[in-house]
């Protein structure tokens, strides 16, 4: 008898040893993923993140309107880096997001869609000249003022680490955009322009 006392009692012990290392170990799904522990977010925090979020949008969908309207090399070259660029960016506000339990918004905000609705009316040489000055340069100059804000301001240490790496790339496309507004007047429509 006392024998299957101490066997139940080792039983017991082990079931719940399973328990504790089972609850320790990060849930699967039924498709055997592992989900993240959600991190709470600040609410300043999360205004943060979707201005951010708002903005990478912004760029993304101007950068394609002047893929579509503009017939500069340069111009064109700068729109497609900025798609790229901000892509990655706004894929990596995303994961942090999504760790921590916010989804960010699919679509730029109104400020952005009346940017391009103003640009929608333009063309040519007239196109470019806006596009840089509203999108290239003041909406970076916005774009880094609210990542400054970020740096400074976030609670959460990987979003200041994120508002860190994404203001040195939203510099360097501010200086990019510089240079092709203060370019001599070269409309860039040289043979490179031909197809694209």
């Amino acid at each position: 008898m006392h024998g299957s006392k101490l066997l139940l009692w080792l039983v017991a012990t082990l079931a719940l040893c399973m328990g504790t290392v089972a609850d320790a170990q990060p849930r699967r799904h039924a498709g055997g993923a592992k989900t993240a522990r959600i991190i709470p977010l600040a609410d300043e925090d999360r205004v943060m993140i979707e201005d951010i979020a708002y903005a990478n949008l912004g760029e993304i969908l101007l950068g394609r309107l002047a893929l579509d309207k503009s017939m500069n090399f340069a111009v064109r070259s700068f729109a497609r880096r900025m798609i790229d660029d901000h892509s990655h960016a706004q894929s990596q506000l995303e994961k942090l997001a999504h760790s921590r339990g916010m989804s960010l918004p699919a679509e730029t905000d109104m400020a952005h869609r009346t940017i391009a609705i103003g640009l929608r009316g333009l063309a040519g040489g007239a196109f470019d000249e806006e596009y840089l000055k509203r999108a290239g340069i003041n909406e970076h100059e916005r774009f880094i003022d609210l990542l400054q804000q970020m740096e400074d301001d976030a609670q959460d240490k990987v979003l200041r680490a994120y508002a860190g790496r994404t203001l040195r790339l939203v510099g360097l496309h501010l200086s990019m955009a510089n240079e092709l507004d203060g370019d001599d007047g070269n409309d860039g429509n040289d043979s490179k322009s031909g197809g694209e």
